[in-house]
C-alpha cells in the first residue's frame, strides 16, 4: 500500500488500487493524520470518475500501484 502526502499537509494517505472494481477499477484514498490513515474522511476515485472507460478484462485504472495484487 503506497503512502502519499496527496494534500501536501505534512500526513501521509494511504491508497489502495482495486482493478476490476466496478468494472473498471478504483483507487480508495484513507485521509492521512498525526496517527496514521484514518477512514473517516476517505474518499475513492474510479476510472470512470477520471474520464476513463476502461471495462471488464481491461478494468484495471489503479494496477499500476506498488504493492500486491489478488490476480482473476
Amino acid at each position: 500500500m503506497p503512502l502519499a502526502d496527496l494534500n501536501r499537509n505534512g500526513k501521509a494517505e494511504a491508497l489502495v488500487a482495486i482493478p476490476y472494481e466496478n468494472a473498471d477499477g478504483c483507487v480508495w484514498i484513507a485521509r492521512g493524520t498525526a496517527t496514521g490513515p484514518a477512514t473517516t474522511g476517505s474518499t475513492n476515485l474510479c476510472g470512470s470518475d477520471a474520464g476513463l472507460t476502461l471495462r471488464g478484462f481491461h478494468g484495471l485504472f489503479g494496477a499500476a500501484f506498488p504493492g500486491a495484487h489478488i490476480a482473476f
